[in-house]
């Protein structure tokens, strides 16, 4: 009995979670195509209607999400978060993140307290699921700027040919995003479309620089804005650079490849120890909470928590290679 009001509840905050996901992040070309045979039989006046209900309901939703994220937060935290969330690629508003990130957490204290029937469990939990959307949030960041990076250099080889055939700045941008995928024809629109709003070059191209933490793109941007107050020839300076970013990359991928031994080294130093921890615990709890109720104990953890932090703060030190 007690094993099936665990699947239950299980799936219960499995489509729970999903459900919130789902209606927030919908396909809409999806949700079109299963529609349409009902939509198709509707007249312009009910269509209206179910739009303008669709818009308030969303409305809603957004109005209740930044009022509830704000009171958790300040909005220079929130303008933080809000940047971070647009290098991760994600259309959603920080107040959304925000509560989303305060469901999954109270969830995943629930539900591991509820398979382990542990206090100390579901405590686990709840910082696991505080931390996790933060570093999928981060794991995110690092592979979209990883792309933007890898996209680079054939962007700026592609606004090169185009600044030699007589173009513009500008037109050699948009012929760059027309070429390439995302994220970086994402991001050189967006440039393009606060160019057409009124914004200077410069400003558009520093919010760029603030979406896409790249130092690559801040090379990049640099040299265009020089050049721009001295003057010069941008297809060579441009060419220069790209150069420069290939032969960083390389060395990049080379030391990568070098430092894979120690960085693994570094990831089983910090982290065995507490997978380990948890191991025990769930084999015998009796066993090693005896570390938790004596003094002595206590301190030997507490001892081992920072050797291993240390350990594994070193490791990543010395295999961090700045190119």
């Amino acid at each position: 009995m007690e094993v099936i009001l665990l699947i239950l509840a299980g799936l219960t905050i499995f489509f729970f979670i999903y459900s919130l996901l789902s209606w927030r992040f919908v396909n809409k070309a999806e949700v079109n195509r299963r529609l349409k045979h009902l939509v198709d039989e509707l007249d312009d006046e009910q269509k209206e209607k179910l739009k303008e209900k669709r818009r308030k309901q969303i409305l809603e939703f957004n109005q209740a999400a930044r009022r509830m994220g704000t009171r958790f937060t300040t909005k220079e935290k929130l303008q933080v978060l809000q940047n971070q969330l647009t290098a991760a690629g994600l259309q959603l508003h920080a107040e959304e993140y925000i509560v989303f990130r305060i469901i999954f957490t109270l969830l995943l204290f629930f539900l591991t307290n509820l398979i382990t029937g542990s206090i100390f469990m579901g405590i686990i939990g709840l910082f696991a699921g505080w931390m996790l959307p933060k570093i999928w949030i981060k794991r995110r960041i690092d592979q979209r700027l990883q792309r933007f990076n890898e996209q680079l250099p054939e962007a700026l080889n592609t606004m090169v040919s185009s600044l030699r055939a007589g173009f513009s700045f500008p037109q050699a941008l948009q012929t760059a995003a027309d070429e390439m995928d995302d994220p970086i024809s994402t991001e050189l629109d967006t440039v393009i479309r606060e160019m057409q709003w009124g914004r200077t070059l410069e400003e558009a191209l520093n919010n760029l620089k603030v979406r896409v933490p790249s130092y690559d793109l801040e090379l990049l941007i640099e040299a265009v804005v020089v050049q721009r107050q001295v003057g010069g020839n941008l297809a060579t300076i441009i060419s220069t650079i790209v150069n420069t970013i290939r032969e960083r990359n390389r060395i990049q991928r080379q030391i990568r490849t070098l430092t894979a031994q120690g960085r693994l080294s570094g990831y089983v130093v910090g982290f065995l120890p507490f997978g380990l921890g948890i191991v025990i615990y769930l084999m015998d709890e009796n066993y090693i909470l005896t570390l938790f109720r004596n003094p002595l104990g206590i301190a030997l953890v507490v001892v081992g928590v920072i050797s291993s932090l240390l350990g594994f703060l070193m490791i990543k030190k010395i295999v961090t290679i700045e190119v």
